[in-house]
């Protein structure tokens, strides 16, 4: 199954790192085979049974015209801790890991679910909203 990373890229000043918080929402627009699209939110922390099999997901869902269920799932992704940090900035780093089934991830929608550490050690809270 194809793993999708999820990529930030930012110029950082006088910010040390910025990081999802703990229990992350992640907000996407989605999409189907047959083009239809969903605006959704993913929890980090919630996880779902998948029917007919032992596997967990984050999100699960059935479209209006599809029988099959469709899921995303997040996943640990080698050397990524979800933080971007000042030595990564101008580049494109990955923070995250998406597995997903019968869906497409057209769009990340980013939220108020990350916090910024400035060089001298400040913590400002919930900092994409001002910055999206």
């Amino acid at each position: 199954m194809p793993l999708l990373h999820l990529q930030i890229k930012a110029d950082l000043e006088n910010i040390e790192k910025i990081e999802p918080v703990e229990g992350v929402c992640w907000k996407f627009e989605v999409e189907n085979e047959a083009s239809e699209r969903k605006t959704i939110t993913c929890s980090s922390v919630e996880e779902e049974e998948l029917e007919g099999s032992r596997g967990t997901a984050n999100f699960i869902m059935r479209w209006a015209k599809g029988a099959q269920q469709s899921y995303i799932k997040i996943v640990p992704v080698k050397k990524c801790d979800g933080t971007y940090t000042a030595k990564d900035s101008g580049t494109w780093k990955t923070i995250c890991g998406l597995e997903c089934r019968g869906l497409t991830v057209k769009k990340v929608i980013i939220t108020a679910d990350f916090n910024a550490y400035s060089t001298g050690g400040t913590l400002f809270e919930q900092v994409m909203d001002q910055l999206s």
